[in-house]
C-alpha cells in the first residue's frame, strides 16, 4: 500500500467519488494505488478543469496553460506531465511529506494540502500563479526549504522543514513577517487547508477548529496545531465563488463544515501590526501521521530550536559519510540529494515491502541497503536490515530464495569490506537461516545433471584433501604433532560437526523432490520448471551469496563451514553457466534481460560478460532505448530515467565509458528543481508522468552508478575511473571523493590538473593486489608516471586504456603530462 494512503482514505475516495456521480470502475483493479488513480483523474476533471485559476494547484495551471487538458470527464484529469515534487523528511524517518515547488505541502493525504499566501495591495498573492515564487531548497546538508515574498514594504519568508516533536513525526512551516520600513504596518497572511496535492484532488469530507487549543482538525485528523489563533477562519467548498472575498473580510470565525462532495476548504486570516523595522514569528506544525480528534494530543514546542535541532541531525548524518566534489556541479547536486532522498525515504520503502513480504520485491531492497551502505549510512542501514530480517523471519513460516539471497548478500557484502563488523553474531545466525533454502534451490536445479550421491563424496573428498594438505605441511614438527594428536582424541575424525551434519541431512532431502512440493521452493518452482532468465538471476545472486559466505564463515574462523561451501560452488557455477549459454531471448522480455545486465553490475561479476547470451540480452535490452530512456510498453507509455540509470550501470562495468555517458546525460536532463528525478518521466514536459515525483530508486541507482563509474573491485583487484566521462579529466574543478567504503577499507580519490600535467591520488587502508587506472585515448599511456606503486603493464585498449599497477604503499600517485 502506498505511503499514507490507508484503508480509510480509499473508503472516503469511493464516497466522495459516488456523491460526485462517478461510477466505479467496470473491473476492480488489482491494486489500491490504481484505484485511487481512477477515482482521483475523474475528481480532477470535475474539480480543475473549470475552476477559477487561483483554485488550481501548479500542476494544473501549467497543464492547461500548454493546452494539454483533458476533454471529457471520462478520461480523467491525471497528473502525467508535471510530478514532480520534493521530500520533507528527517534521517531514518518512519514517513514524509511532499510539497511542490510552489509550496503546496502534503503532510498526510488524509488532511489534504496546506499552502500560505502573503497580502499585497490587490488581495492575496498566489505563489501558483507568481513565476518568481518557489519554494527552494537550502542545502542538501540541513533539508530546510524556503519560500521569500516581498509584499510592499514586508518581506514574507516561509521555512519548511523535518522534525520530531514529542516522538511524532511533523513538518514545521515557519512563518516570518518582516517590516522593512520605520514605520508601522499592517500586514495580513493567508494559511489555506485545500482539497489537493500534486496527484490531485484529496477528499475533505469534514472540517473543525479548536479555537481554545489553535487546532484545526480535517477528516476528523489533527492536520495542524499553531502557536496563536488566526483573524478570521472562513469554511466553504473549494470551488465556492465568495471563498476568497469572505476569507479577506473581517470577523467571520468558522469552527465548523461538512461536505459530502469532499471538496471541503478552511482558509484562515492572520493580521498582525508590525513595529518599525519589526518582525513576527509563527509556528504551524503538521503531523504526518496524524492522530485522531479521540487521541492524546501532543505538546508541540514552537520555538526556533525545533529548526535547529532538524538541521543539527542532518548535519551529524552528513559529516563522517560520504563526501565528494565532481566536475559536473549538477550531478554533484543530484547525488547529494540523492543521499539525502535515501535517507528519507528507506524506511517507509521497508515498511511497504514488510506488509506484503510475499509480494516484496527484495531485490529493489538490496539496491537501497547497499546504495545506503557504500553512502556512507552503514548505521541506518544496519537498523532496517535488522527490522527486515527480525520482521520477515517473525510470521512462522519461512520465506523463498527470492527474499535470502538479495538480503544476504547486501549483508554478507558488507562484512566482507568491513563495514559492519560489530555485527558479527547477528550476521552469523542470519546466514544460517538462509543457507538451507539457497542450497536447496541450487542443489534441485543440477539434480537431474549430477550423479545423485552428489554431495556427500564431494563435499568429504575436498575437505579430506585440504585436511591432507594440513597435514603435510606440519610434518616434521613434533610440536604441532602433539597438539593435533590432543585435537584428534578430543574431537574424533570420525564425529562431523553438527552443523555440517545437519546441513548435508537438509540437502539430501530435496534430491528426489518435485521443485512444488517442497514449501522452500514453492514461489520459485515455476522458474525452476522452465529455467527460464529469472531462475538464472535467481541462481547468479544466490551464488554470489555462497561466495560471501565462504569468505565471511573463513574470516570468523569457521573454516568447517566455508569448506563444505568451496564443495557446493563446484558444481553451482558450473550450472549457472550452463543455463545462461542455454538461454535464448525469445522468451525473455526486455525488462528481465535488463534486470539481469544491471544484477551484474551491482554484484560485479566479470567472468559472465564474455557469454554469447550476455551480448543477446544486452541487444534485447538496447530495444527499449527510446528518446534516450528506457521505454516500458504501455498502454501507458512510460520513460523511466533510472531504468536507464542500471543499463549505464552495465555499460560502466564493461568499461564502456562512452555508451553510459550518453544515457547519463539524457537522464540528467529530467532532473527536478530540487536535483531529484521521477519514477518515470514525460519526455515532452521533461517532469513525472507516473509513479514517485521524488524516485527512491533512482537515488539508489544514480549513487550506485557514480561510485561505479569512479571505481569497481574485481576480487582482489582495484579499478580506478572505469566509466568517468573524458572531460572530467582536464576539468579545471577536479574530482575529490572522500571516504568511499571498499573492500579495502575506507578510500579517498582526488585528480586535478595543473599547469603541465594531470595527477591522481588514492590513499587506502589496506592494499589491493592491484591497481587499474582507466583513461581517456587521449591521453598518452607510456608518458604515465607512478610513485608508490610499480608498474605491472600499460594496456592502450581501443575503447578504455589502463595502466596495472601494484601499491606498495597506502598512497598511490598517478601523473600524466600535457
Amino acid at each position: 500500500m502506498p505511503t499514507g494512503i490507508t484503508s480509510e482514505y480509499i473508503e472516503r475516495l469511493g464516497r466522495v467519488a459516488k456523491a460526485n456521480r462517478i461510477p466505479a470502475p467496470d473491473e476492480q483493479p488489482q491494486n489500491i494505488s490504481t484505484l485511487r488513480d481512477f477515482y482521483q483523474s475523474r475528481l480532477n476533471w470535475q474539480a480543475f478543469v473549470s475552476a477559477e485559476p487561483w483554485m488550481r494547484p501548479y500542476w494544473v495551471t501549467t497543464t492547461i496553460e500548454r493546452n494539454r487538458q483533458p476533454r471529457t470527464p471520462e478520461e480523467g484529469f491525471p497528473n502525467i506531465s508535471y510530478r514532480n515534487w520534493a521530500i520533507v523528511g528527517g534521517v531514518g524517518s518512519r514517513s514524509f511529506a511532499i510539497t511542490d515547488k510552489k509550496g503546496l505541502l502534503t503532510a498526510s493525504p488524509d488532511c489534504g494540502s496546506i499552502e500560505f499566501w502573503p497580502s499585497s495591495e490587490n488581495g492575496p498573492v498566489f505563489p501558483a500563479l507568481e513565476e518568481s515564487a518557489v519554494l527552494e531548497l537550502l542545502s542538501p546538508e540541513d533539508q530546510v526549504f524556503e519560500m521569500t515574498i516581498l509584499s510592499g514594504p514586508v518581506e514574507f519568508r516561509r521555512l519548511v522543514y523535518h522534525a520530531v516533536d514529542d516522538d511524532m513525526e511533523v513538518v514545521y512551516n515557519e512563518i516570518v513577517a518582516r517590516n522593512y520600513t520605520l514605520e508601522k504596518t499592517r500586514f495580513d497572511f493567508y494559511m489555506a487547508v485545500r482539497p489537493m496535492s500534486v496527484a490531485g484532488v484529496e477528499p475533505i469530507e469534514n472540517l473543525k477548529f479548536d479555537l481554545e487549543k489553535g487546532i484545526l482538525y480535517v477528516n476528523g485528523f489533527l492536520a495542524c496545531a499553531m502557536d496563536r489563533n488566526p483573524s478570521a477562519v472562513v469554511m466553504s467548498t473549494a470551488d465556492n465563488p465568495n471563498l476568497l472575498s469572505a476569507a479577506m473580510s473581517a470577523g467571520r470565525m468558522d469552527q465548523e463544515y461538512s461536505t459530502p462532495r469532499g471538496l471541503g476548504t478552511a482558509i484562515m486570516r492572520f493580521t498582525i501590526e508590525l513595529p518599525p523595522a519589526g518582525s513576527e514569528r509563527f509556528f504551524f506544525t503538521c503531523p504526518i501521521a496524524p492522530p485522531k480528534a479521540n487521541e492524546s494530543i501532543p505538546q508541540f514546542e514552537f520555538e526556533t530550536t525545533v529548526r535547529d535541532k532538524s538541521v543539527e541531525r542532518w548535519f551529524d548524518y552528513s559529516g563522517p559519510g560520504l563526501a565528494s566534489i565532481l566536475p559536473e556541479r549538477h550531478l554533484s547536486e543530484a547525488l547529494a540529494q540523492a543521499k539525502a532522498s535515501l535517507v528519507s525515504q528507506s524506511r517507509s520503502f521497508i515498511n511497504e515491502c514488510l506488509a506484503s513480504p510475499d509480494l516484496a520485491d527484495w531485490y529493489e531492497v538490496a539496491r537501497v541497503l547497499h546504495a545506503l551502505i557504500t553512502s556512507g549510512c552503514s548505521d541506518l542501514a544496519m537498523d532496517l536490515a535488522q527490522e527486515i530480517d527480525e520482521r520477515a523471519n517473525s510470521k512462522g513460516a519461512e520465506l523463498g530464495v527470492s527474499f535470502h539471497s538479495p538480503f544476504m548478500w547486501t549483508i554478507l557484502r558488507s562484512f566482507n569490506s568491513g563495514t559492519l563488523s560489530n555485527h558479527q553474531s547477528w550476521a552469523r545466525e542470519m546466514l544460517i537461516r538462509g543457507l538451507r533454502p539457497i542450497l536447496s534451490l541450487l542443489y534441485q536445479s543440477i539434480a537431474t545433471r549430477v550423479e545423485p550421491e552428489f554431495p556427500e563424496p564431494v563435499v568429504v573428498k575436498e575437505v579430506e584433501e585440504i585436511e591432507q594438505l594440513e597435514e603435510e605441511e606440519a610434518e616434521g614438527t613434533e610440536e604441532v604433532e602433539e597438539i593435533r594428536d590432543v585435537e584428534e582424541r578430543e574431537s574424533p575424525k570420525s564425529v562431523e560437526p553438527e552443523w555440517i551434519r545437519q546441513l548435508r541431512d537438509e540437502v539430501k532431502k530435496v534430491t528426489d523432490k518435485n521443485p512444488a512440493e517442497d514449501s522452500l521452493l514453492a514461489k520459485e518452482g515455476e522458474l525452476v520448471e522452465h529455467d527460464d532468465i529469472r531462475l538464472v538471476r535467481l541462481k547468479l545472486w544466490s551464488i554470489e551469496v555462497l561466495k560471501l559466505a565462504r569468505d565471511f564463515l573463513k574470516d570468523v574462523g569457521e573454516s568447517d563451514k566455508s569448506l563444505l561451501i568451496v564443495g557446493f560452488l563446484v558444481y553451482f557455477e558450473k550450472d549457472l553457466k550452463s543455463a545462461l549459454d542455454s538461454q535464448t531471448i525469445k522468451s525473455t522480455s526486455m525488462l528481465d534481460a535488463l534486470h539481469f545486465l544491471s544484477d551484474m553490475a551491482l554484484l560485479g561479476v566479470a567472468e559472465l560478460s564474455k557469454s554469447d547470451s550476455i551480448s543477446d540480452l544486452l541487444s534485447l535490452a538496447r530495444t527499449g532505448i527510446s528518446s534516450g530512456l528506457i521505454r516500458l510498453q504501455g498502454p501507458p507509455q512510460r520513460f523511466s530515467s533510472h531504468l536507464s540509470l542500471r543499463l549505464a550501470h552495465f555499460y560502466v562495468s564493461q568499461k564502456q565509458r562512452y555508451d553510459a555517458e550518453v544515457l547519463l546525460e539524457k537522464a540528467l536532463e529530467n532532473l527536478s528543481d530540487y536535483h531529484t528525478l521521477p519514477e518515470y518521466v514525460d519526455p515532452k514536459s521533461g517532469g513525472g508522468s507516473f509513479g514517485s515525483g521524488s524516485s527512491m530508486l533512482a537515488a539508489a541507482d544514480l549513487f550506485l552508478l557514480a561510485r561505479g563509474m569512479i571505481l569497481v573491485e574485481e576480487g582482489p583487484s582495484l579499478i580506478l575511473l572505469p566509466g568517468i566521462p573524458e572531460d572530467w579529466y582536464t576539468s579545471s574543478t577536479g574530482l575529490t571523493i572522500k571516504r568511499i567504503p571498499t573492500n579495502f577499507g575506507p578510500l579517498d580519490f582526488e585528480m586535478g590538473a595543473s599547469a603541465n600535467q594531470y595527477q591522481m591520488e588514492v590513499s587506502m587502508t589496506h592494499l589491493p593486489e592491484e591497481i587499474d587506472l582507466h583513461v581517456p585515448m587521449s591521453f598518452s599511456i607510456p608518458l604515465v608516471k607512478v610513485f608508490g606503486a610499480g608498474i605491472v603493464g600499460r594496456f592502450p585498449r581501443e575503447d578504455s586504456p589502463y595502466v596495472k599497477v601494484v601499491p606498495l604503499t597506502e598512497r598511490v600517485v598517478f601523473t600524466f603530462h600535457r
